[in-house]
């Protein structure tokens, strides 16, 4: 759980970033072609921005393209003469087409200081000399510039051009701030609209995964583990629903795992139950017997007395089998690892077994290699798991039966085999050697097998190793541990 949300947290931090690099780069894409676009406005149409009412900004060698349109918007006038001042072309003047001004005339024009003049005149001649441009802006119009400008053209006639004079009610850069601001606005309107989709993208890339999510944690709080999103992206919002879906199998299975345990904890306490009730009533039995007959042999009371002994200490053999399955199956209890030869171990037990054997009729053969082979191991459980399996060969085969155990080295693991050639697994036994018996069968043996076979895994287990059991249906059985090399 604690890996699922440090991986949510490191997933909504780079889709963070990624989402403003996102972000950040379409805003400066804007930016730089909204800077693009005024810079070419500018250079392209920098004579539609500014007004022209000077005779110098608007002259040209070609008489077609002279157009005095913001002259004449002011009220003004303009003509075009040429070099001899005859009128070639007239906007709004007062004079015609063919008139010729008098030199005096034009020089009054625009030398005349007067300030009660009507006009403000300007005058320039194109750069063939061929014409001459003579503009004329009332002076309610337009504001006069701080200094004149006097030139001498080839012929040596001199005119006064005013070198600055623009509408009153604007400045210079009046025309450009209005396009500048309506520049402004079009990436106002633009980044909103980049903001939409931008948001719309994220709606679908996050918000509709994230509820999707949240429907599926819902399903788990109510008992629902089969949990699947359905967001196939895989972005990190795609990997994160993976991460879910993983946390809920594991949860699923681990609920699963708890639901069997609990089953078969009831079960082992059912089973233990029904082993102590034939101990504990032949107690109960035997001593009533004694308690209520006056008069008995001493014979008869000393067997009854050894049934109750031996019922007594079965019983708290059975108690001690089942307080020890406790502990096993507790995650705290830990047991006495040391370093220790394995093999050294199997043949000092083995050795105190072997009179055993012997007494009870039964032949052995083991093969332990003399080399050392030292791993972690709790000597006092592990005795326990070889005595139990070798228990269990001797009491349910008849004398002239084989029991062995050997120690294979490979490159992987380590394996002890216990064996025995007798009768092989009880039919109780076969499909689950190492789990609950089933009392409903009513076998007279399923009390001395079963809880020792489940300890033994258990301890095995708590090793961290492995055992698999290989029946071979009448004429044995094989018990393999399973010990990967350290």
């Amino acid at each position: 759980m604690k890996s699922i949300f440090s991986n949510f947290k490191k997933i909504s931090s780079v889709f963070l970033v990624n989402n403003l690099l996102l972000f950040t780069t379409i805003l400066t894409i804007l930016i730089l072609s909204m800077a693009f676009f005024l810079f070419l406005l500018i250079v392209n149409f920098k004579d539609d921005l500014y007004p022209r009412y000077q005779a110098a900004e608007i002259i040209s060698d070609d008489i077609e393209s002279i157009d005095p349109r913001d002259v004449i918007e002011t009220g003004g006038w303009a003509a075009v003469t040429d070099s001899g001042f005859r009128i070639l072309r007239s906007f709004n003047s007062p004079d015609s087409e063919g008139y010729v001004f008098d030199i005096r005339e034009i020089m009054t024009m625009l030398y005349n200081s007067d300030t009660s003049r009507k006009y403000l005149y300007s005058g320039s001649y194109s750069e063939n000399g061929e014409y001459f441009v003579i503009t004329a802006v009332p002076k309610e119009m337009v504001s006069l510039g701080t200094y004149i400008k006097i030139d001498e053209n080839e012929n040596g006639l001199l005119f006064l051009e005013l070198s600055e004079f623009r509408k009153k009610d604007e400045t210079p850069d009046t025309r450009l701030q209005t396009v500048f601001i309506y520049s402004v606005i079009f990436f106002v309107v633009l980044l909103i609209i980049v903001l939409y989709f931008d948001s719309k993208i994220i709606s679908g890339k996050i918000v509709k995964p994230l509820q999707k999510l949240d429907k599926g944690m819902k399903s788990i709080r109510n008992g629902n583990y089969c949990l699947k999103t359905e967001i196939e992206d895989k972005s990190e919002i795609g990997r994160l629903a993976t991460s879910f879906e993983e946390m809920a199998e594991r949860i699923r299975k681990d609920v699963l795992k708890l639901e069997n345990s609990e089953k078969e904890r009831i079960k082992l306490i059912t089973d233990i139950s029904h082993d102590l009730k034939n101990p504990l009533s032949s107690i109960v039995g035997y001593s009533e017997y004694l308690i209520g007959k006056e008069v008995i042999s001493e014979n008869d009371r000393n067997r009854f007395l050894r049934i109750i002994n031996s019922n007594g200490k079965r019983a708290d053999n059975l108690i001690n089998e089942l307080f020890f399955v406790s502990r096993l199956e507790n995650p705290f209890y830990k047991l006495d690892l040391y370093l220790e030869d394995i093999n050294e171990f199997l043949r000092e037990l083995i050795a105190e077994r072997i009179p055993e054997f012997e007494e009870k009729g039964f032949a052995y053969e083991f093969d332990i290699p003399e080399k050392e082979y030292r791993l972690y191991f709790d000597k006092k459980q592990f005795s326990r798991v070889i005595n139990n399996l070798f228990d269990n060969s001797v009491k349910h085969n008849k004398s002239g039966c084989t029991l062995g155990l050997s120690v294979v080295k490979s490159a992987m693991e380590l394996e002890i085999n216990i064996t025995d050639n007798g009768r092989g697994l009880p039919e109780y036994l076969k499909g689950n050697p190492f789990g609950q018996i089933d009392r409903s069968i009513g076998c007279e043996e399923c009390d001395s097998h079963g809880i020792g076979l489940l300890i033994v895994k258990g301890i095995v287990k708590k090793h961290g190793w492995e055992i698999t059991v290989d029946d071979n249906h009448g004429s044995g059985v094989r018990y393999s541990i399973k010990i990967p090399n350290e």
